[in-house]
């Protein structure tokens, strides 16, 4: 089910990176505006249940967890620098009409 997130939107072009949490059904999505794309993430790092809403962006678009560096793939999730299994849940965004919308399984 597709869910329109208010006040993500702005005419406004600065800074380059925009991070943005929300709270839908059972999950603490964080939002990332980066470059003109947006990503929709698990708010916790599946390593150690640490917020990553203080995380920083990487030029790779993978979001560093400030807790113990570990790396995720905004797009699909993966965790680009340990080989323990780690998967950052990645929710589907899409705007239309100049709204956004973040999709999540029923």
């Amino acid at each position: 089910m597709w869910y329109l997130i208010n006040n993500i939107i702005s005419g406004d072009s600065s800074p380059a990176i925009k991070k943005f949490s929300v709270a839908i059904k059972s999950y603490s999505i964080l939002i990332i505006l980066k470059n003109n794309m947006y990503y929709a993430m698990n708010m916790e790092c599946p390593h150690a249940g640490k917020s990553l809403l203080n995380g920083t962006c990487s030029e790779a678009d993978e979001i560093v967890c400030p807790f113990h560096n570990f790396k995720f793939n905004m797009k699909n999730g993966a965790c680009t620098n340990n080989n323990e299994g780690y998967r950052l849940k990645i929710f589907p965004t899409k705007v239309e009409n100049n709204q956004f919308y973040i999709f999540i399984e029923a």
